[in-house]
């Protein structure tokens, strides 16, 4: 047998694992660092919060397969994560199914199918030729649908017959779809042909992005041979089946245990690692415990009666709580080294957020004093990294930036001794563009009003 938890972990970890949910737990040693509290304000804020932990760690030492990030749902952080992620060059790797629309190349194959199949307009089939998969460059394409934006050209059949005639050129990769009989066949050269187009045949594609819409080829393609030996059964497949079919395709974007990236993954997967350094996310109230749905049919109380009633039957439903409290048990299980715990103390518009309980019990384990010394906070107007601290050049301008309201005689300094004069001016002329109306027949035509509604209010305001 190997050696137990409280051989390897920190003292303060082997508390925790052996503690947390009992009814009479004894206060625990001091944290040292081993547990770790963070608080962010909104979402983006508190992934940024996190991204800043996961650089320091790497810039520490630790090994990016060394580290795992714990989500309730994946698909809910998948976005921030990636902006938060990639401005601070941290190597990730999401170790879930993603869902087909999601991807570059999946979402360019379903604009152009909605537009062909499902009576799309111009936002459908430009959401495609803007895409790196339609051959076309991305100057050209902005240039056509700016034409048809001055025109406010939206119908299906206008945009094409307009766009034909402003390119004096055919779409090369619609009019081979429409020639196809097959459905199957259209979408498979299709799909061939978008991949050609993105990368080549000359040089491989070898970046994150062409290996996720590699691996989304490869679903396609699976997908319809699967397809092809249903109707070679005799089986029935509409043009809508098969849209829905691509709509709801998932596949796996990572692979487990990937060298030189930090893993992303799902509770489920959590339990099974033993790995150094683990972050849980989702301590919210309604987030984690995770509420269960409602039944359309049968609720609970009516599945429990039954059961009551026949031997049987077995409507109830697991306790979601349960099931949750045992993911969340384990994953505060896994790490030797040190384990974070994430929530979201406001939301992105500033109103506050109930902790969830099993932040509340977790903390309740350790001495007031120590866990507040362990937790790190960023509000909202935590806009900017320090200086001294910004990981690339883009973030060490925006805070010289934010010093110079502050301490402009300071960031002048700075900027003269990192030669960042020129960008340091032109973002303190961005406060000092004139934005006056000067126009007399946009005056008059103001003067002439005596009611504006909130949302144009607020628009011109933007606008300012």
């Amino acid at each position: 047998l190997g050696p137990r938890y409280a051989d390897v972990a920190p003292p303060a970890l082997a508390h925790l694992e052996r503690n947390l949910f009992s009814e009479r737990p004894a206060k625990g040693p001091e944290l040292h660092g081993a547990i770790r509290f963070l608080e962010g304000a909104g979402r983006r804020g508190t992934l940024e919060l996190v991204a800043e932990e996961l650089l320091e760690l790497l810039r520490e030492g630790t090994a990016p397969e060394d580290v795992i990030v714990a989500c309730p749902a994946l698909e809910r952080v998948r976005a921030p994560l990636e902006t938060a992620l990639g401005a601070l060059g941290v190597p990730y790797v999401f170790e879930g199914r993603l869902r087909l629309a999601h991807t570059a190349l999946g979402h360019a194959l379903l604009s152009v199918l909605r537009f062909e199949w499902r009576e799309g307009e111009r936002p459908e089939l430009y959401a495609f030729l803007r895409s790196p998969f339609s051959g076309l460059t991305r100057a050209h394409v902005d240039y056509l649908e700016g034409r048809l934006r001055g025109r406010a050209v939206n119908e299906r059949e206008r945009v094409l017959e307009e766009t034909l005639k402003l390119r004096g050129n055919r779409l090369p990769l619609l009019d081979a779809f429409r020639e196809a009989d097959d459905p199957l066949e259209a979408v498979a050269a299709l799909v061939t042909a978008m991949a050609r187009a993105a990368y080549g045949l000359n040089s491989p594609p070898v970046g994150d992005d062409a290996k996720l819409d590699l691996r989304a080829y490869e679903a396609v393609r699976k997908l319809l041979v699967e397809l092809a030996s249903w109707v070679e059964l005799g089986g029935s497949l509409t043009r809508d089946e098969l849209f829905a079919a691509l709509e709801d395709a998932a596949f796996r974007a990572g692979r487990t245990g990937e060298a030189g990236r930090v893993a992303f993954v799902d509770l489920l997967q959590a339990r099974t690692r033993r790995i150094e350094v683990v972050f849980v996310l989702g301590l919210e109230e309604g987030r984690l415990p995770r509420r269960a749905p409602p039944s359309p049919f049968l609720d609970d109380d009516l599945r429990r009666e039954v059961d009551g009633r026949s031997k049987h039957a077995r409507l109830s439903r697991p306790d979601p709580v349960s099931r949750d409290r045992y993911l969340f048990y384990t994953a505060c299980s896994r790490p030797a080294r040190r384990l974070y715990l994430v929530r979201e103390a406001a939301s992105d518009d500033g109103s506050p957020r109930e902790a969830s309980p099993f932040w509340d019990e977790a903390r309740g384990l350790f001495d007031d004093d120590d866990v507040a010394r362990w937790t790190k906070r960023k509000p909202l107007a935590a806009l900017t990294w320090q200086l001294e601290r910004a990981p690339s050049e883009r973030e060490r301008l925006r805070a010289l930036s934010a010093l110079a309201a502050t301490a402009p005689d300071e960031a002048t300094a700075l900027a003269q001794a990192n030669g960042w004069e020129r960008r340091l001016e032109r973002a303190r002329k961005a406060f000092d563009r004139p934005t006056a109306l000067t126009d007399a027949s946009v005056l008059a035509e103001l003067a002439a009003r005596r009611s504006f509604g909130v949302t144009e209010l607020e628009a011109f305001a933007g606008c300012s």
